[in-house]
């Protein structure tokens, strides 16, 4: 496989892009947004389960792009829905950030990602999934909603598992998300 590249992106570039797509595919409604409804309406991809994905490939998730497809981990995404729903937006994130690269790579098996995978030096494969996890996190926990809720919360003494439910995503992701806007303040 040829050696594919991308554009080096930052924190901020990614948000401001997760938040021109959000505006533009979800607009206003209330959150959380339906990460799934927006692949399938408006990307025109369908959701595709795989038996065994990340026991057999080390992979929760990717994209077929020549079949229109997010090939997704069965038990994950039967077994948890804000870890699937953070890998469908993931995937997303993919689309929007380097979708040249995956027209390029023309993945369609789980063994033509791996091969994909591995095209990349270690650093240059955590840039780029850096690239699509972040973009996951802004576009599932917009940063307005997010610092508005969190000091909501604070001045209360509330609990912060509300903040989980209302965007459905983990505690993981929220942490992250809580953790960069807070450090960009």
């Amino acid at each position: 496989m040829q050696k594919l590249k991308f554009s080096e992106l930052s924190y901020t570039e990614i948000r401001r892009k997760a938040d021109v797509f959000r505006k533009r595919y979800w607009g206003v409604k209330p959150m959380p947004l339906d990460v799934e409804l927006i692949a399938e309406r408006d990307f025109n991809l369908a959701i595709d389960i795989y038996h065994d994905l990340n026991t057999q490939f080390d992979v929760l998730g990717y994209i077929d792009l020549s079949k229109k497809k997010i090939i997704i981990d069965e038990h994950l995404f039967e077994h948890n829905v804000q870890r699937s729903r953070f890998t469908i937006a993931h995937e997303l994130g993919h689309i929007i950030l380097h979708e040249q690269i995956y027209k390029t790579a023309k993945i369609s098996s789980p063994d033509e990602y791996n091969s994909f995978r591995n095209s990349f030096t270690e650093d240059e494969y955590d840039s780029f999934e850096w690239h699509a996890n972040t973009f996951a996190g802004c576009l599932l926990v917009p940063t307005e909603i997010l610092v508005s809720e969190y000091k909501r919360i604070l001045k209360t003494n509330g609990d912060m598992s509300s903040l989980t439910n209302k965007f459905n995503v983990s505690k993981k992701a929220l942490a992250y998300r809580i953790k960069k806007e807070l450090d960009l303040r």
